[in-house]
């Protein structure tokens, strides 16, 4: 018990560390692609939705109003954008940045961003190149990026492409950092230079703090200063643009040392009222910053080059331009992204104190079991060990609740983090009693076979709908780290998983237990096809690492029910069969357009490239260095306790062993579960470049249904040793001197109902 203890309180640190539903949307409005007309990307910074007022800003408003909108990721190397990385990123059509120096050891997040260097201008108006390209391609390198993609594929397809500022000509250079038509800002010359190409990139400042800026920067004016002078050279820009140009403005960077989701509008002939959408993300309302690279190829080519990570926008449309509706698009994107913020700050705090809780509970509770149990008479111990283990039943009910919760606005009020965990607490508190209720909750392993069937399906249905409960979710996808925005989530895999795995084996020992061994195969292996598919397949949770470890933990549970052992062959073979499963929705997910393509072809493309094994370099070297605690000081100790715990399951006569055994011993296909869910987690550490949060996001799941077990286990022991009939089923003992009382009938029933036949 101590053993599950300890590996619970070092989980729960290591996936803090790790780790809105919106309407379903109408037909996507059709964009005219490969028909050249003229566009004009206006680039800005630190600019989110919350910023929008008829008032304050005009423009932007009259923009938002007639146009389509979203919020948008703003990404690069670090943990927050600065304004050289977002034009950086521009160019590359992929997240990248600038190098930020300071001293050694401290967060570049928290240093001060490094300036937009400015071109010189040759004779003819031109620039020859961008200064500090040679360290700008560097570091793109590390991130995997192709600097000048946007403007080398623009210029493939003969496009003219005038930059405008300092970001706009980082944004239009091409692979050697040339810049073919270079203009600084100027509102006088603004109509020559927007009418000389048909696309224009235009740099028109961001906002900087004033608060939460690095040590270092100084704010130029107060916040509402900065967005009213973007806001006049946005107009500018509408004023002196071409007729019946198209536009999109994109804010690409953060205002200090705070990530935020931040604000992307497209007005013109081919973007109407309406939400922005793209398929890297399949979520309306909600794009990433590569979108618009992407989106300025696509239009005038209808294609897209290799590299370049974002999709192409297309639009939701809105029944119509009124300001009502504007009102409303303002208020569901400002929902979207204050969510999506909250949930992302809150999740250090929140699993803190979950877990400390959790922990503490069951230590005091074990404790006090340990010095009480000999002065308790036999119905007050078995009453002891219920309220013990509702309680951890409980605990194991808080992941599925951190999805379920996000059905709920509880982001709206004042304290956020406390109706959080007052619905998290709430909905986990319901799940336990529907655990204990009904005639599932009288066997050993009912109230775990309920938690595990409502983890593995919430997630599961979430997923084919669409990743909406995850979008939001504190063990979900955290777009605004910008990981993952749908399919299934590192974390989400663990525990979804876990839960399929446990289901399996509970249910397979029911039928092997009246002799029915050909069902239970079908049962494990049906269950195992489905989460392969809702895991794998490219349409729903798009996962490559997740199906071979599904495999593996599914063949170790079939080979446990059939009879046999896993040798080394057997599991050689299984990994084969797994492997070539992801190789093949691979290459079919590969053979799609290049713009319907998710990671999964994106990765055949590099295999095809010669380049896969530079990826598979880089998740080598970032599991090594999770392993060696380079964001978590616990972090090397999760694979030391999950190995543990196999040693503990695998010899359960061993010393660290025993306190399990009893669990096996009564339900044996519930050790083989446990197996199968520890070479899951271990495969899929090897395989995914969050090994530690894998291995610790299923820790709130299956360390609580073990403790869970181990005291049902106990309470039947109790029973089973118990001197009379009456203390078998948990009611009081009668005193010597009086006449014996009935038990009451809540007495009887709560004893039925908790523990009820050791079946």
């Amino acid at each position: 018990m101590l053993t599950v203890l300890t590996l619970y309180a070092v989980g729960a640190p290591a996936l803090a560390a790790a780790a809105a539903p919106t309407a379903p949307a109408p037909p996507t409005a059709p964009m005219a692609a490969g028909q050249p007309g003229a566009l004009v990307i206006i680039g800005t910074g630190g600019f989110s939705v919350n910023d929008l007022a008829p008032d304050a800003t005009p423009t932007l408003w009259q923009l938002f109003r007639e146009g389509a909108a979203a919020v948008t990721t703003a990404r690069s190397g670090y943990s927050t954008t600065c304004p050289i990385d977002g034009w950086l990123s521009l160019s590359a059509g992929a997240p990248t940045g600038a190098v930020r120096p300071g001293p050694a050891g401290s967060d570049p997040a928290e240093r001060p961003c490094p300036p937009i260097p400015t071109p010189a201008l040759a004779s003819s108006g031109t620039a020859t190149r961008v200064p500090d390209w040679t360290a700008y391609q560097e570091a793109a390198r590390t991130d995997k990026a192709q600097l000048g993609l946007l403007g080398q594929a623009l210029a493939e397809r003969g496009t003219c492409v005038q930059a405008i500022g300092p970001g706009a000509a980082a944004a239009a250079a091409q692979p050697d950092g040339a810049v073919a038509r270079y203009a600084a800002w100027s509102p006088d010359t603004l109509l020559a230079t927007l009418a000389a190409c048909p696309v224009s990139i235009v740099d028109v400042g961001g906002v900087r703090g004033p608060g939460n800026l690095p040590a270092g920067e100084i704010a130029e004016g107060t916040r509402e200063a900065q967005l009213s002078a973007i806001d006049a050279r946005i107009g500018a820009v509408l004023e002196a643009g071409p007729n019946g140009a198209d536009y999109l403005i994109t804010s690409m960077s953060d205002a200090g040392t705070v990530p935020r989701l931040r604000l992307a509008i497209a007005r013109g002939p081919r973007f109407g009222p309406g939400t922005l959408e793209s398929t890297a993300t399949r979520q309306p309302g909600l794009i990433v910053g590569a979108d618009v690279a992407a989106t300025a190829v696509w239009l005038e080519s209808a294609t897209l080059p290799e590299g370049m990570t974002g999709r192409p926008l297309t639009v939701v449309p809105a029944i119509d331009a009124s300001d009502s509706r504007a009102r409303e698009r303002v208020d569901a994107l400002v929902d979207l992204e204050l969510s999506t913020q909250r949930a992302h700050t809150l999740v250090g705090p929140f699993f803190f104190l979950i877990g400390g809780a959790a922990v503490l509970g069951l230590l005091v509770g074990m404790l006090a079991w340990r010095l009480t149990r000999g002065r308790l008479q036999g119905h007050q111990r078995l009453h002891r060990l219920a309220r013990l283990e509702r309680v951890a039943t409980l605990a194991a009910g808080v992941p599925v609740a951190t999805f379920l919760i996000s059905l709920l606005p509880w982001w709206r009020a004042p304290r956020p983090i406390v109706w959080l965990i007052a619905g998290v607490l709430l909905l986990a508190g319901a799940l336990a009693w529907v655990a204990h209720w009904g005639p599932w909750g009288r066997r050993l392993a009912g109230p775990t076979a309920v938690v595990c069937a409502v983890t593995a399906a919430v997630i599961g249905v979430d997923v084919v709908a669409g990743s909406r409960l995850q979008l939001i979710s504190l063990m979900g996808l955290q777009p605004v780290g910008g990981g993952r925005y749908f399919g299934m989530g590192n974390v989400s895999f663990a525990l979804f998983g876990s839960a399929v795995l446990l289901l399996a084996a509970i249910l397979a020992g029911s039928l092997l237990h009246t002799g029915r061994r050909g069902l239970a195969l079908a049962v494990v292996g049906g269950l195992g096809a489905v989460a392969v598919l809702v895991d794998g397949a490219p349409f729903w949770g798009a996962d490559a690492g997740g199906p071979p470890a599904l495999v593996v933990g599914v063949a170790v549970l079939l080979f446990a029910v059939h009879g046999g052992r896993p040798t080394l062959r057997r599991l050689a073979i299984v990994g084969v069969v797994g492997v070539g499963l992801v190789a093949l929705l691979a290459v079919l997910d590969w053979l799609r357009p290049v713009q319907e393509r998710t990671h999964l072809g994106a990765f055949v493309q590099r295999v095809v490239d010669g380049t896969a094994w530079e990826v598979i370099a880089d998740k080598g070297r970032a599991n090594l260095a999770v392993l060696l605690g380079a964001d978590q000081a616990l972090a090397p100790l999760v694979p030391v306790v999950v190995l543990a715990l196999l040693y503990a399951v695998w010899r359960p006569q061993s010393r660290l062993g025993r306190p399990l055994a009893p669990i096996w011993a009564r339900r044996p296909s519930l050790r083989s579960g446990m197996l199968a869910v520890l070479a899951l987690l271990i495969v899929a550490a090897l395989i995914n470049d969050s090994s530690v949060a894998i291995a610790a996001a299923a820790g709130p799941l299956v360390l609580p249904l073990l403790v869970s077990l181990r005291l049902r286990v106990a309470a039947l022991d109790e029973r089973a040793s118990a001197p009379s009939r009456s203390a078998r089923r948990g009611e009081p003992r009668p005193a010597a001197a009086t006449t014996p009382s009935p038990p009451t009938r809540r007495a009887r029933a709560a004893a039925r109902r908790t523990f009820g036949s050791p079946r």
